[in-house]
């Protein structure tokens, strides 16, 4: 059992770029789903709706507005708070085609 540092470290040599590549590979994979995902949720092309639903009498109601911006969807949100006609209201949802970008529930 008299082996010298040198043989031992030949016999366990680990082949670091295998490890290097791989990471690799799963950086390039991570970033591109994300990447993808990204391009999607953030399509400043998409329109901006908002839907409002008001519990009321008849059980529930409200509708959905198109907006020129996400701001402009939120500012009526702000006013709408202000003069106290979300008190019927269950939930307000801003989207930004099919993903939701902002939402508040009473």
């Amino acid at each position: 059992m008299n082996r010298n540092i040198s043989e031992w470290n030949k016999e366990f040599k680990i082949n670091y770029k295998w490890f290097l590549l791989g990471g690799l590979i799963a950086l390039i994979l991570l970033f591109g789903e994300e990447s993808k995902a990204h391009s999607q949720q953030f399509n400043l092309d998409a329109p901006v709706t908002m839907t409002v639903v008001k519990i009321g009498p008849n059980g529930t109601g409200g509708g959905t507005w198109k907006c020129p911006s996400v701001q402009s969807c939120y500012i009526k949100v702000l006013e709408a708070e202000a003069r106290n006609a979300t008190e019927d209201c269950h939930s307000i949802e801003i989207k930004r085609g099919a993903n939701i970008v902002w939402s508040r529930y009473y």
